[in-house]
Parts: C-alpha cells; structure tokens; sequence
C-alpha cells in the first residue's frame, strides 16, 4: 500500500508539472552525474532514496523522480540539461538528496555545466 500511494503521488505531480510546460528552443549544455553513497560508502537503494533539483535559486523544479533524462540506477545519480528548454549553462541549481530509511541527505548546488559531462559525487 505505501509503494502505491508513493506511486500515484509521483504521477500526480508529473501531470500537474507537466500541465505547466511551454516548448520553447533548447538553451541546455550539459549532464551532471554521480556516485551516490551513504557514510559507510555502500550505496543506498533506489527505493530509499528521494531526490529533487531547483533552478535559479527559485522552486522552479529542474526533474522529479520521473523524468525522462534523470535518474538513480542504486549507485549512480544523472540528469541531462538538454531535455529541459530555457536552460543555459551558468543558471544556478540546487538538488537536495535523502535517504529516506536513515534520514540522511546532502545539498548540491551549482551551476549548470557548458561542458558535456559534469561529475559531482553525493556523500549522505
């Protein structure tokens, strides 16, 4: 039951996000990802954790959970900047990670990269 009602509020709020979405050209460069680990170094499973970026030090939301282009394989976290429009390299961003089992979670803020890969590690 709490995997379903977790499910239908993640599509919940793809469809609401995705009510709100204007095609515009394409400004993006590149991808950031990275190994997520917990404190003892193993890496904690895709069902623990939960993780959301902001744009522009605003509550523009970069990607949520289903996003195409983003993801956590239960050890490496990755997004690509290409899949969302007005997006240029420089605009800061903010990813906020949890570990939803222990309550661990890290801040991750930068800028979106002009490079096409841009490495940033997570340490809960």
């Amino acid at each position: 039951m709490r995997q379903t009602l977790k499910t239908r509020l993640w599509m919940w709020v793809c469809f609401v996000l995705a009510m709100g979405v204007i095609p515009v050209p394409a400004l993006a460069q590149g991808n950031i990802f990275g190994v997520v680990q917990n404190a003892d170094l193993t890496n904690p499973p895709a069902t623990d954790l939960c993780w959301v970026g902001f744009l522009g030090q605003s509550d523009q939301e970069i990607r949520i959970e289903l996003n195409t282009g983003a993801g956590y394989d239960g050890a490496n976290w990755f997004d690509d900047f290409q899949n969302y429009p007005t997006h240029a390299a420089g605009i800061p961003y903010d990813y906020f990670f949890v570990n939803t089992a222990n309550g661990t979670m890290f801040h991750l803020t930068n800028a979106i990269p002009a490079n096409s890969f841009q490495q940033e590690d997570i340490l809960l």
